[in-house]
């Protein structure tokens, strides 16, 4: 059975499959345990949808970010954490692929963890406005830094804040807090 869904990567591609291996769970006996993912800690985690380059995409991911660790990797899918968040990425999607509807937001605590991230995420990628980024596999990022949303929060300093930031490719905290303060 292993070889036979091996041979069948297309058939494998959505829920299906993974519906069907906890429907029946007796058929365990008929797959390899590497076969079958890690329990994930979290309930709910994004599955990030491949054609091919799940694992690629894995590896990058897991050289970018310090606090990243594979969990788990099975012919089809990677399961790994970054910063203590867990993800699935997984091969076998055939259709538009990854849109800037959903994107993964990474929270910076200064100026240098923005600049790391916007260089590292997007190597290879495509650089959009107001701190967004495509990586070189089309997954969306938003690099931001931690105090944008108590700027956001204040009433007077938002709009000044606002108008910045949508002039800006990769966010410049130094920059943001000038807007705040109206210079």
């Amino acid at each position: 059975l292993y070889e036979w869904i091996l041979s069948r990567p297309r058939l494998l591609s959505g829920t299906a499959f993974f519906i069907c291996l906890a429907i029946h769970p007796s058929t365990s006996y008929y797959l390899p345990s590497s076969f079958y993912l890690l329990p994930m800690s979290n309930s709910i985690y994004p599955c990030l949808w491949f054609d091919t380059q799940a694992h690629d995409a894995a590896d990058f991911y897991l050289g970018i970010f310090p606090n990243a660790k594979l969990l788990n990797r099975t012919p089809f899918v990677s399961v790994y954490s970054l910063n203590g968040q867990q993800f699935m990425n997984m091969n076998g999607a055939e259709g538009p692929g990854f849109s800037e509807a959903l994107s993964l937001v990474v929270r910076c605590k200064d100026q240098a963890e923005i600049d790391h991230y916007w260089m590292e995420l997007g190597a290879g990628g495509k650089e959009g406005k107001c701190g967004w980024l495509q990586d070189k596999y089309g997954v969306s990022w938003q690099i931001v830094p931690d105090i944008l949303g108590s700027l956001m929060s204040h009433p007077q300093k938002a709009p000044k804040v606002m108008y910045a930031f949508m002039q800006m490719k990769k966010l410049q905290i130094a920059d943001l807090l000038l807007a705040a303060e109206g210079e």
